[in-house]
Order: C-alpha cells, then structure tokens, then sequence
C-alpha cells in the first residue's frame, strides 16, 4: 500500500503517521477487501485509524473482527425465486437476482424487457447460479446474445466461462470458475 502511494519507509520499519499523511493527502477511497485473508493484520488497521488523522476506511471480511468505533453493515444474501409457481412477470420483479438481472442485462440491451414468455427461463437462469451477485452479472452481461429460453439451454453446471476477460476486474472474477477457485483455496483443509 505504501509503494502504491509513494510513501517511503523509514528504516525497516513504516511510520504509520507517513501512511497516513500519504492516505488524506490524496482524495482516494481505500477499501480493504476481502480482509480476512490478512490474518492478523487488525493491529495495522488499529494503528493506522489510531494515528488521529480522519480516515473512514471500509473493510469487508467474512468474519466480524474487535475494533471499538467500528460500524458493520451486515450483507444478507440477494433473494432467489425457488419455484417454477412465481413465473408472473410482477411476482418475479421482487426478487434481488432478477432486479440484478434486469438492470445489468439493460446496461449491454437497453431494450431488454421481462416478459411472461420470458420470465421463467429467466428465473431458471439465475436458480443454479446460486444467487451470487457475480455469477447473476457474468450471465446478465450476455442478455445481448441468445435470450433467456435458449441461455438456459446452453447453461453448463460445471461453472465455465460466461464472457471474454473483463479488463477492469482482477483475474479471480474473469469467470465463475476463477472467483469459486479463489474462495476455494481461502479455506483451510477442514472447511473444504
């Protein structure tokens, strides 16, 4: 993080202050993700938002880590429709993957629309997809090509790629097969 600031250390060792003095005096969000693969490293983030400066720093972890002043915004997973019964377009509009569905489809065809005739392959699209926010976009992104009837004919389970590599996302989220390898390998030999 310092090297990626030009914050330069002094000695072996960062002054947490020339970290700090590096993060407000640029206009940058810094977000820690995905911190609990950082195991140990609450004493850093501690010292850092300890050094007075006015650092907000959002952090996502799986698990819930001690630090008093900290705020956490619980993410619950996005409804999924569990029935073929909820096929009626208005009925199928409440549920979180199909509004992602919808919206993401519509950034790449503007005049994507849900219709009856659509909206049980739609709803079966995005079933197997497990509700996962990134595996609803990864489909939704080629709503330009075949329409939901005949995706979800050529879904395969075995989770391959859904769409050429995306520039601007780090290599674990090009395809579904990476981003559940990338959590695979966080888990420790008894959680696998």
């Amino acid at each position: 993080m310092a090297r990626s600031l030009g914050v330069t250390e002094a000695g072996d060792r960062l002054s947490m202050d020339a970290l700090a003095n590096g993060l407000v005096s640029r206009r940058l969000l810094l977000v820690l993700a995905t911190f609990e693969q950082l195991v140990g490293s609450e004493p850093f983030l501690v010292e850092l938002l300890a050094t007075g400066r006015p650092l907000k720093v959002p952090v996502t972890s799986r698990t819930v880590f001690r630090l008093s002043g900290k705020q956490t915004y619980p993410v619950p997973p996005l409804t999924l429709p569990t029935s073929d019964r909820v096929v009626l377009t208005g009925k199928l509009a409440a549920f979180e993957v199909v509004q992602l569905f919808v919206t993401r489809s519509r950034a790449v065809l503007p005049a994507f629309v849900v219709t009856d005739a659509t909206a049980l392959a739609m709803a079966a699209n995005c079933r197997p997809l497990g509700g996962l926010p990134l595996a609803i976009e990864r489909a939704a992104e080629r709503s330009n090509r075949p329409p939901p009837p005949a995706m979800l004919a050529r879904l395969d389970y075995s989770l391959p790629p859904l769409v050429r590599v995306p520039l601007d996302r780090p290599a674990r989220q090009w395809t579904l097969r990476s981003a559940f390898g990338w959590s695979y390998d966080l888990l420790d030999e008894a959680e696998r």
